[in-house]
Protein backbone atom coordinates (compact mmCIF):
# COMPACT_ATOMS: atom_id res chain seq x y z
CA UNK A 1 0.00 0.00 0.00
CA UNK A 2 3.25 2.35 0.27
CA UNK A 3 4.41 2.15 -2.82
CA UNK A 4 1.13 3.12 -4.06
CA UNK A 5 0.41 6.13 -1.77
CA UNK A 6 3.66 7.21 -3.36
CA UNK A 7 2.59 6.70 -6.61
CA UNK A 8 -0.15 8.45 -5.96
CA UNK A 9 1.22 11.50 -4.35
CA UNK A 10 4.47 11.64 -7.21
CA UNK A 11 1.24 11.62 -9.70
CA UNK A 12 0.11 14.90 -7.66
CA UNK A 13 3.29 16.10 -7.44
CA UNK A 14 3.94 15.95 -11.18
CA UNK A 15 0.06 16.89 -12.13
CA UNK A 16 -0.43 20.54 -13.66
CA UNK A 17 -0.57 22.70 -10.67
CA UNK A 18 -4.47 23.62 -9.93
CA UNK A 19 -6.54 25.10 -9.50
CA UNK A 20 -8.09 22.98 -12.54
CA UNK A 21 -11.76 24.26 -13.46
CA UNK A 22 -14.91 22.82 -15.22
CA UNK A 23 -16.38 24.95 -18.30
CA UNK A 24 -19.89 25.63 -17.26
CA UNK A 25 -22.13 23.17 -18.63
CA UNK A 26 -19.31 20.83 -20.79
CA UNK A 27 -17.10 17.95 -20.11
CA UNK A 28 -14.32 20.32 -20.63
CA UNK A 29 -11.19 20.64 -17.74
CA UNK A 30 -9.38 23.66 -17.98
CA UNK A 31 -6.35 24.86 -16.04
CA UNK A 32 -6.68 28.44 -14.08
CA UNK A 33 -5.12 30.11 -17.08
CA UNK A 34 -8.57 28.93 -19.36
CA UNK A 35 -5.98 26.23 -21.21
CA UNK A 36 -7.83 22.72 -22.03
CA UNK A 37 -6.68 19.99 -19.92
CA UNK A 38 -9.35 16.87 -20.69
CA UNK A 39 -12.44 17.21 -22.89
CA UNK A 40 -15.09 14.14 -22.38
CA UNK A 41 -17.95 15.69 -24.32
CA UNK A 42 -20.17 18.80 -24.07
CA UNK A 43 -23.39 17.26 -22.26
CA UNK A 44 -24.54 15.28 -20.22
CA UNK A 45 -22.73 12.09 -17.81
CA UNK A 46 -19.17 13.84 -19.21
CA UNK A 47 -19.89 16.90 -17.27
CA UNK A 48 -20.09 14.86 -13.67
CA UNK A 49 -16.33 13.34 -15.04
CA UNK A 50 -15.46 16.77 -15.78
CA UNK A 51 -15.90 18.23 -12.61
CA UNK A 52 -14.49 14.70 -10.56
CA UNK A 53 -11.33 15.69 -12.43
CA UNK A 54 -11.40 19.52 -11.93
CA UNK A 55 -11.40 18.43 -8.26
CA UNK A 56 -8.92 16.49 -7.99
CA UNK A 57 -6.25 18.57 -7.89
CA UNK A 58 -7.52 19.69 -4.43
CA UNK A 59 -9.54 16.18 -3.22
CA UNK A 60 -6.08 13.98 -3.83
CA UNK A 61 -4.37 15.79 -1.53
CA UNK A 62 -6.65 16.32 0.80
CA UNK A 63 -7.10 12.59 1.50
CA UNK A 64 -3.72 11.86 1.42
CA UNK A 65 -3.53 13.86 4.11
CA UNK A 66 -6.20 12.41 6.03
CA UNK A 67 -4.83 9.26 5.53
CA UNK A 68 -1.42 10.06 7.19
CA UNK A 69 -3.34 11.81 10.11
CA UNK A 70 -5.45 8.55 10.55
CA UNK A 71 -2.38 6.16 10.49
CA UNK A 72 -0.46 8.40 13.01
CA UNK A 73 -3.71 8.25 15.51
CA UNK A 74 -3.38 4.31 14.86
CA UNK A 75 0.04 4.12 15.93
CA UNK A 76 -0.82 6.47 18.90
CA UNK A 77 -3.53 4.04 19.72
CA UNK A 78 -1.47 0.60 18.99
CA UNK A 79 0.98 2.29 21.58
CA UNK A 80 -1.53 3.61 24.36
CA UNK A 81 -3.01 0.19 24.07
CA UNK A 82 0.42 -1.92 24.52
CA UNK A 83 0.96 0.36 27.77
CA UNK A 84 -2.35 -0.17 29.16
CA UNK A 85 -1.77 -3.96 28.67
CA UNK A 86 1.52 -4.43 29.79
CA UNK A 87 -0.24 -2.32 33.13
CA UNK A 88 -3.06 -4.36 33.64
CA UNK A 89 -1.18 -7.71 33.86
CA UNK A 90 1.27 -5.48 36.55
CA UNK A 91 -1.57 -4.59 38.13
CA UNK A 92 -2.79 -8.59 37.91
CA UNK A 93 0.70 -9.84 39.28
CA UNK A 94 0.61 -7.29 42.00
CA UNK A 95 -2.71 -8.35 43.11
CA UNK A 96 -2.03 -12.18 43.03
CA UNK A 97 1.37 -11.69 45.12
CA UNK A 98 -0.43 -10.35 48.00
CA UNK A 99 -3.57 -12.12 47.78
CA UNK A 100 -0.67 -14.95 48.53
CA UNK A 101 0.94 -13.13 50.95
CA UNK A 102 -1.99 -12.46 53.14
CA UNK A 103 -1.52 -13.80 57.07
CA UNK A 104 -3.54 -17.66 57.14
CA UNK A 105 -3.64 -17.21 53.03
CA UNK A 106 -3.00 -20.11 51.47
CA UNK A 107 -0.71 -20.00 48.34
CA UNK A 108 -2.92 -19.66 45.17
CA UNK A 109 -2.58 -23.13 42.82
CA UNK A 110 -0.84 -22.57 39.69
CA UNK A 111 -3.85 -23.75 37.33
CA UNK A 112 -6.01 -20.16 39.18
CA UNK A 113 -2.84 -18.03 38.68
CA UNK A 114 -3.30 -19.08 34.83
CA UNK A 115 -6.80 -18.66 35.47
CA UNK A 116 -6.96 -15.07 36.64
CA UNK A 117 -4.34 -13.75 34.71
CA UNK A 118 -5.66 -15.16 31.38
CA UNK A 119 -8.93 -13.45 32.20
CA UNK A 120 -7.50 -10.17 33.10
CA UNK A 121 -5.45 -10.45 29.64
CA UNK A 122 -9.03 -10.49 27.93
CA UNK A 123 -10.20 -8.35 29.64
CA UNK A 124 -7.31 -5.93 28.65
CA UNK A 125 -8.19 -6.74 24.89
CA UNK A 126 -5.33 -9.62 24.64
CA UNK A 127 -6.93 -12.57 22.75
CA UNK A 128 -8.02 -15.53 24.49
CA UNK A 129 -6.10 -18.01 23.71
CA UNK A 130 -2.84 -15.67 24.60
CA UNK A 131 -1.30 -16.37 27.89
CA UNK A 132 0.00 -13.68 30.19
CA UNK A 133 3.65 -14.61 29.39
CA UNK A 134 3.16 -13.81 25.41
CA UNK A 135 2.56 -17.19 24.70
CA UNK A 136 -0.49 -19.08 22.95
CA UNK A 137 -2.25 -21.59 25.08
Amino acid sequence: MADRLTEIAARVAAATPGPWLQRSDAGIVTDSDGHPLAVFGTSGPHCADAAFIAHAPEDVPWLLEQLEQARGIAVRLEQENARLREEALTDAAVRIERRAAQPGGVWLRTDQVCATLRRLAVDAGLPADVDAFGGVS
